[in-house]
């Protein structure tokens, strides 16, 4: 293995590890939208239901009602956004980013043989490329993120910064 192939190699492992970390992050920040949403919605309903008994003055009649309203809604939402559902494919595509990275590893320490490493990179290249076009994008701010952390990383095998 010679050392552009090398090069190649450890770029392609930063770049799966920071889609990795990113995609991890969104799967986190999608559960805690399920959660959130459910407790608020946990809230609502249950100060619905005892609001909806307890004697309002004529002006204030339409408190119940917009409480009933607001649950309805966020149970909508919840419905149709279908957070947990995006976390769990968001989790399953940084699992999968991590296969990548530790085939890389592995080539990385111990395939030196031409042949057998144009063959497994072409492997590697297509399944990235699968990944990358059956993976959702992930929120910005947690993109940012993974990008700030894998900087260094990433710095040491960008072309841009060895000319």
């Amino acid at each position: 293995m010679d050392d552009n192939q090398k090069t190649t190699l450890k770029k392609w492992r930063a770049r799966c590890k920071r889609a990795q970390i990113a995609h991890n992050y969104t799967a986190i920040s999608y559960i805690r939208f399920h959660t959130c949403i459910g407790i608020l919605l946990i809230i609502l309903t249950i100060g619905g239901s005892v609001i909806t008994f307890a004697p309002f003055p004529e002006t204030q009649h339409w408190i119940p009602i917009i409480i009933s309203i607001s649950a309805t809604m966020f149970a909508a939402f919840q419905t149709f956004m279908n957070f947990s559902e995006q976390a769990e494919i968001h989790r399953t595509t940084a699992r999968r980013y991590g296969e990548i990275k530790k085939e890389i590893e592995y080539i990385l320490d111990f395939i030196s043989e031409s042949k057998q490493l144009e063959d497994i990179v072409d492997k590697i290249r297509a399944k990235e490329v699968e990944i990358s076009q059956d993976a959702p994008n992930t929120l910005v701010r947690n993109w940012n993120r993974a990008k700030k952390e894998t900087l260094e990383e990433n710095d040491k095998c960008s072309i841009r910064n060895s000319t």
